[in-house]
């Protein structure tokens, strides 16, 4: 029972960088913030996704962005948002570039560099929390 539970200890990690590497196939990477060991990227797919069958019998162009928080090379955890693209987008998938939809996705996995502060790292400056005065009732500032 000993043997049993080491070896699935020793095992886990290996197939979770399996599970994360087939997870990650096809993206390019467009965006890395770096702090130390700990990275931020922004990867992205361009693909044709077959949706459930209520929805389309067909596959669909989307454009798919991940978030991969990475400690040294370990991938800690990824976060995934995808976006459906026009229908003439299929005639050209390979020529799509990463600006042509970006607006569409949330500010963290937008192209962008972050500002000062690291967005990525999900800190802002003082002086834009400063600046930011929620009203309240009955109070004047």
């Amino acid at each position: 029972m000993m043997t049993v539970s080491v070896l699935a200890l020793a095992l886990a990690p290996v197939l979770r960088a399996l599970y994360v590497r087939r997870h990650l196939r096809g993206s390019t990477l467009v965006r890395r913030d770096r702090k130390g060991a700990l990275s931020y990227e922004v990867r992205r797919r361009v693909c044709m996704e077959a949706l459930p069958l209520h929805v389309s019998e067909y596959p669909v162009p989307r454009e798919v962005r991940l978030r991969v928080l990475r400690l040294a090379s370990l991938v800690l955890s990824s976060t995934e948002r995808s976006i459906a693209l026009p229908s003439e987008a299929c005639a050209r998938l390979g020529n799509i570039s990463a600006q042509e939809f970006d607006d569409h996705f949330p500010n963290w996995l937008q192209l962008g560099q972050p500002e000062a502060g690291s967005a990525m790292f999900g800190r802002r400056p003082l002086w834009a929390l400063e600046s930011k005065r929620i009203p309240v009732k009955g109070q004047a500032w």
